[in-house]
């Protein structure tokens, strides 16, 4: 059987695959120029479906995603308050008993007395 390139196969409005050919082989036949209009097509779909639930009322659905973000971010910045507070508390338990050292390390200690 001859292999044939899209437009012929367009042109002739005739597909004939043998069932066991494999999608990888149908891919290989097909031109590089025909593969790249395969991304397009998505982005076309997606710019669609985008518009169209901008006009269904998708704004909506954002606004409360947004609204979501917001309070997890105020989430998030009391999460962190918390951490801090906690963090530099333990750092003033450290420095006390460092502080103590340091006073303990000035004294002298007392002479021995000879009995």
């Amino acid at each position: 059987m001859k292999s044939q390139s899209i437009p012929e196969i367009l042109k002739n409005r005739r597909i004939s695959l043998p069932k066991t050919q494999t999608l990888s082989r149908v891919v290989q036949k097909i031109s590089p120029a025909w593969l790249g209009y395969i991304p397009l097509a998505a982005i076309i779909t997606v710019l669609w479906h985008s518009a169209a639930d901008a006009q269904t009322g998708g704004g909506v659905y954002l606004e409360r995603q947004i609204e979501d973000v917001a309070t997890s971010l105020d989430q998030l910045q009391g999460f962190i308050n918390v951490g801090f507070v906690l963090f530099a508390t333990t750092l003033v338990v450290f420095m006390n008993a460092g502080f103590g050292m340091l006073e303990v390390g000035m004294c002298r200690q007392a002479p021995r007395r000879k009995h």
